[in-house]
C-alpha cells in the first residue's frame, strides 16, 4: 500500500466583484455633481437597509459629455472611500471605466 499524503487545504478564494450580477443599478448620467451625490447617498443607504450583502451598479459614464474634466466618477469615488465607507463592503470599477459595482454591507436593521 502507498503512503497517504496529508490533505492540503483548498487555496483561499480570491474575492472579486467582477462576475457578480448587480441586483439594481443607479444611472447618474446628466446629473449635476450635487444631485448625483444626493442620489448615491439615498440609494446606498436604502440598499444597506433593505438588501444587505447585495451588489449594485452605479453608472457614472466616462465624463465625455462634461464641460471640462469629468465630475461624477471622482465624486462617487470620494463618497465610496469616505462618507459611505460604513455602508460599503467592497467596490470595483467595471471594465470600460463608466460604472462601478458596489457590495453593500449589512448595517443591521
Amino acid at each position: 500500500m502507498g503512503k497517504r499524503r496529508p490533505a492540503h487545504p483548498d487555496p483561499p478564494q480570491i474575492r472579486t466583484l467582477h462576475g457578480s450580477f448587480a441586483d439594481e443599478e443607479l444611472d447618474l448620467h446628466g446629473m449635476s455633481g450635487e444631485e448625483a451625490e444626493r442620489r448615491v447617498r439615498l440609494f446606498i443607504d436604502r440598499r444597506a437597509r433593505t438588501e444587505p450583502g447585495g451588489v449594485v451598479r452605479v453608472i457614472t459614464g466616462k465624463g465625455r459629455g462634461s464641460p471640462g474634466a469629468p465630475v461624477l466618477r471622482q465624486r462617487l469615488l470620494d463618497l465610496l472611500n469616505g462618507e459611505l465607507r460604513r455602508y460599503v463592503d467592497d467596490w470595483a470599477g467595471e471594465p470600460g471605466g463608466g460604472s462601478f459595482l458596489v457590495r453593500v454591507k449589512d448595517i443591521g436593521r
